[in-house]
């Protein structure tokens, strides 16, 4: 997953997260505030360590594409396979 859509997700998760804390919570509420957003952080740091493990796994699949690309490097289709790859890290 590109650190783009890393982002965009997390996004419209954090969106998600407030709309529905404001449905929960009415402004006149007598509700405990505190654990609905101790209830809330969790989901937080859920979604943070989520995140984390998908970008060291999407780094890990990069480091191993990049191994096969250095073994196979001497053919042309590989050296434009390269520059395809690079093209896609940059955007």
């Amino acid at each position: 997953m590109s650190d783009k859509a890393l982002v965009k997700h997390s996004q419209k998760e954090l969106a998600r997260l407030e709309s529905e804390l404001r449905s929960l919570v009415p402004v006149s509420s007598t509700c405990d505030h505190t654990a609905l957003l101790r209830k809330k952080d969790l989901r937080i740091d859920k979604t943070e360590k989520e995140i984390r493990e998908l970008t060291k796994q999407r780094d890990i699949v990069e480091s191993r594409v990049e191994d096969l690309l250095q073994t196979i490097g001497s053919d042309q289709s590989s050296r434009q396979w390269t520059e395809f790859v690079m093209i896609l890290k940059h955007r």
